[in-house]
């Protein structure tokens, strides 16, 4: 058994309770979902924050971001296959947000890859956010996406 909190943020309720399945199946015994950006921010102040969150692409980094700024989640596993030049360009934008990138795990999803991202996580014991530079914007990183 795991003895992390995962948060599966899809907007297709069928890849969703797929997700969730394979997250139980793995072992992880407190799983939320949500459907959208907002009503993931909402699951995660009435639990006080979760330790990772499985996320498509499509979703706005403006929720990472928040998220991050509200000490809410400490990292991230993406559900879509992308080339290395993307994947090393989200994993920088997941630092610069102070989250941990465990990787991605494309769809459908395959079990033995989840539960290794599962295993990669580490606990904060500092706590977070990083600070981020003034200079640096979302639109700087999306662009570089």
């Amino acid at each position: 058994m795991l003895q992390l909190k995962v948060l599966v943020l899809d907007s297709h309720p069928f890849q969703r309770a797929l997700t969730v399945a394979a997250l139980k199946n793995s072992g992880v015994t407190y799983v939320l979902e949500a459907q959208n950006g907002e009503e993931a921010l909402a699951e995660l102040a009435a639990v006080g924050g979760i330790d990772i969150v499985v996320c498509d692409l499509h979703m706005p980094v403006i929720f990472l971001r928040r998220a991050c700024k509200a000490n809410l989640i400490q990292a991230v596993i993406i559900t879509n296959e992308v080339d290395t030049a993307l994947h090393q360009g989200v994993a920088q934008m997941a630092g610069y947000l102070g989250l941990q990138f465990l990787g991605n795990l494309g769809k459908p999803l395959p079990m033995e890859l989840l539960e290794a991202l599962l295993r990669q996580f580490k606990r904060k014991s500092t706590g977070y956010p990083v600070k981020l530079s003034s200079t640096l914007e979302c639109s700087d990183i999306a662009k570089n996406l």
